[in-house]
């Protein structure tokens, strides 16, 4: 969730910034208003030529794209 208002651009360059280099594909797949808020839902693809990637090569990078996003004032992962 974020304020009414923020773009969806915002999100993105934020998870663009905190994602890493696996990052391959991102795609806002729904929106949502209510409240006075609105719910972006991306779709984050992550990818390695060289290897199947495990959830310890991606917990960090998700642990930095959520915490960015839950230090921004008004904003709420869920």
């Amino acid at each position: 969730w974020t304020p009414a208002g923020t773009e969806e651009s915002e999100v993105a360059n934020l998870i663009l910034k905190e994602a890493g280099e696996h990052l391959v594909r991102l795609d806002l797949f729904d929106r949502f208003e209510k409240d006075e808020r609105i719910s972006y839902a991306f779709r984050i693809v992550f990818e390695s030529g060289e290897r199947t990637l495990t959830d310890q090569d991606l917990d960090p990078a998700m642990t930095r794209i959520t915490d960015a996003m839950n230090a921004k004032g008004g904003w709420e992962v869920r």
